[in-house]
């Protein structure tokens, strides 16, 4: 009983901690300004596609979502931003005086960020994907993106754009595509057998919910991985 209150008081002293901190660097930012910090390192932004009806080549809106981004190395909390799924950029707001300027972030310079609650990290294979489940063996992440159609029409041109989502897991410090079976059984031969019969008894989820099927499916892997240790 007294270790778990010990516990208790331990976690509520990290998160106070935690928060705290956060609302330091908010602080810090707000009075120097974000113009004065690496933050407003990049290019100005052009809106290179013309766009009609709603279609759009951002992470579930064309407006600014509030979120976190960790840029050479510091972290910026609380920013207005957008991820372009085009060209797999981020896109931020930045106030200077009466003004906003509008910057195209280093996409190099950009380790982490997080948006509506859904976690980033960049990678040198496949740029930014989205942390689906995270664990010491296999680890699970999707990628967001969008391709851009040119429309031609009689008094102008505007773009299109259609949404692809990939799965992707992390394994000894490497990063593999698996949204087919193939894919996935070149990385583990050894458990061809569970990945076909996981595939074809679970089919109706694939194609309902595939975030689910890909966490029930590594999670079937990292336990298979750990009784064969």
């Amino acid at each position: 009983m007294k270790n778990n209150i010990v516990f208790c008081l331990i976690l509520v002293f990290n998160l106070k901690l935690s928060s705290q901190n956060n609302l330091i660097i908010k602080n810090f930012d707000n009075r120097i300004g974000l113009q004065n910090t690496n933050l407003s390192y990049g290019k100005l932004f052009v809106e290179e596609f013309r766009k009609i009806d709603g279609n759009h080549n951002y992470l579930k809106s064309s407006k600014f979502l509030k979120g976190d981004i960790t840029y050479q190395n510091e972290l910026f909390i609380n920013i207005d931003f957008k991820y372009n799924l085009v060209d797999d950029n981020l896109i931020v707001k930045i106030p200077a005086s009466s003004r906003f300027n509008i910057i195209v972030l280093e996409k190099k310079h950009v380790s982490k960020f997080k948006i509506e609650n859904a976690i980033f990290i960049n990678t040198k294979k496949f740029g930014f994907i989205q942390e689906l489940e995270s664990t010491n063996t296999i680890s699970l992440y999707k990628k967001y993106r969008k391709i851009s159609h040119k429309k031609i029409n009689r008094n102008f041109t505007h773009y299109k754009f259609s949404q692809k989502e990939n799965h992707i897991i992390s394994f000894d410090n490497n990063f593999y595509e698996i949204d087919y079976q193939k894919s996935l059984i070149k990385v583990f031969p050894s458990l061809k057998n569970l990945i076909k019969k996981f595939f074809n008894e679970n089919r109706s989820i694939r194609k309902r919910s595939p975030d689910d099927f890909y966490k029930m499916l590594v999670s079937k892997l990292n336990k298979e991985l750990k009784t064969r240790a």
